[in-house]
């Protein structure tokens, strides 16, 4: 059986909360192309999947900042 994994897309306010960053700091780094994003409408606004996070962060961290030693 062949499934496909549905990707979490999050809004920009999630977005802000997981980096620990504001709105408007997201929305720069989307403009300026460091965080890939979709527009899926009006209504349902500019979402981030949860995949370019991981890559953005994997980019911009060393190892121990993403896994600390215990």
């Amino acid at each position: 059986m062949n499934e496909e994994r549905k990707e979490i897309r999050l809004p920009v306010a999630e977005v802000a909360r997981r980096l620990g960053c504001s709105r408007q700091h997201v929305y720069n780094l989307i403009n300026a192309g460091e965080l890939q994003a979709v527009r899926l409408g009006a209504r349902m606004g500019i979402r981030v999947e949860e995949k370019e996070i991981i890559k953005f962060l994997m980019l911009r961290s060393t190892p121990y900042e993403i896994f600390p030693a215990n």
